[in-house]
């Protein structure tokens, strides 16, 4: 994260452990439709948090 310059909202969830790297990596392969069935948590304190 560091290296990029900034942290982006994905970096930050898992970082906050509400989401895994390995399901990031299977939304990016379509293998998951909608990324925010994975995440853990309240989607509108996760947008507030973002």
């Amino acid at each position: 994260m560091h290296e990029k310059g900034y942290i982006s909202p994905l970096d930050l969830l898992i970082k906050m452990e509400r989401i895994t790297p390995k399901q990031v990596e299977d939304w990016k392969r379509s293998r998951v439709s909608y990324l925010e069935r994975m995440i853990l948590g309240s989607l509108s304190k996760l947008q507030f948090i973002l």
